[in-house]
Order: C-alpha cells, then structure tokens, then sequence
C-alpha cells in the first residue's frame, strides 16, 4: 500500500529526489500503531516529536480542500492521542499541503481551528494558573510535552515581558506561522 505522506507528496508531481520517501514508511501518515519512524509511542531521543493533539487542527481545515484525500485524513483522525509525530515529517508535510493547496496560509488557518480543550491537560493548567504571567510560563514550562522542539521563554526588559517562541528544529512558513497564531489563539481564547 502506498503511503498517504508519500501519496500527497507525489499527487503534486514532487520528484523523489526532492521529496524523499521516509525510511521505514508505514500504510499511514501517522498511525501505524508505533512501528515506524512516523509515530512513536515511547519518546525518542533522536529526533524531537509533536503531541498529535498539535496536527488535530491542521487535519481539520484540510478536509476543506478538495486536493486532500478524505481516506488520508479519517487515517490521521484514526491516530491514537499517545502517538508522536516527528517534528521534521510534520515539516516536509505541511510543505507538500502548501504546494499542492496553494494556500500559504495555512498554519494561519489550522490555529484559528483549533478546539477548547485541545491541548489536553497543558491547556487546562494554564487556565488555572491565577494571573496571565504565571499562565505563560505554565505553558512555556511544559509547551515541550506538546512539542519537544519548543523553545520557549519570557525575557523581561524594563517594564516589557518579551515572549520568545523558538524551535529547535526550522520551521515551515505553514509550522512558524502555526505556532505563533496558536499561542495567540490560546493566550485569548483560555488564558
């Protein structure tokens, strides 16, 4: 069987030198029940991982866009809330969506389609947290069992508070653009 990745990234007529296939590739973009490299069960320490709760958003604002197979995404709506995606295969997925939507704006448009209750139990400290400041540095404290490429923190300069949302991996347009938006949306929706 081929897989979804793969297939979205060759229905745009991407070559294989350009889009490699991913070593060890499963039936699907994410859930192949922690055998492959796309999903992980158990953290690994090689390469930094994504919560699936953080491509949720992302899988819904697809099902908009007719290019995207809707047998792929009830495949990613399928995938366990403990599995883990790669940080750099969440990457060269968002690359391949945008070329093959045309839509650059699309990080922009998965935060704006994120849920209440969403970010799980990390979403839910930081609503509880007392004052704002101590909401964000919730977040930021544990923002990496969400995404362990996040490099968050708040730099205090004068009576400004400065926060610095870093990745340790290089982001997409789409993956910059999502991660900036959805700590908008968080900090004003819940926070």
């Amino acid at each position: 069987m081929v897989d979804p990745f793969w297939s979205v990234a060759s229905s745009h007529h991407a070559s294989p030198a350009r889009v490699p296939r991913p070593a060890a590739a499963s039936d699907s973009l994410l859930a192949d029940g922690g055998a492959g490299r796309h999903s992980q069960r158990v953290r690994s320490t090689s390469e930094p991982t994504y919560a699936v709760q953080m491509a949720k958003p992302f899988w819904r604002l697809l099902r908009g866009y007719p290019q995207i197979a809707s047998a792929l995404l009830d495949q990613a709506d399928a995938t366990p809330d403990d599995a883990r995606l790669p940080v750099e295969l969440g990457q060269r997925f968002l690359e391949n969506v945008v070329a093959l939507t045309g839509d650059e704006n699309l990080g922009l448009l998965a935060a704006r389609a994120i849920k209440l209750g969403g970010f799980d139990v990390l979403e839910y400290a930081a609503a509880s947290a007392p004052t704002w400041r101590t909401a964000i540095e919730t977040v930021f404290r544990y923002s990496r069992l969400m995404n362990e490429a996040a490099d968050f923190r708040i730099e205090v300069v004068g009576d400004k508070a400065h926060c610095i949302l870093h990745s340790t991996v290089p982001l997409t347009r789409a993956g910059v653009d999502f991660q900036a938006a959805a700590f908008h949306v968080s900090a004003t929706r819940w926070i």
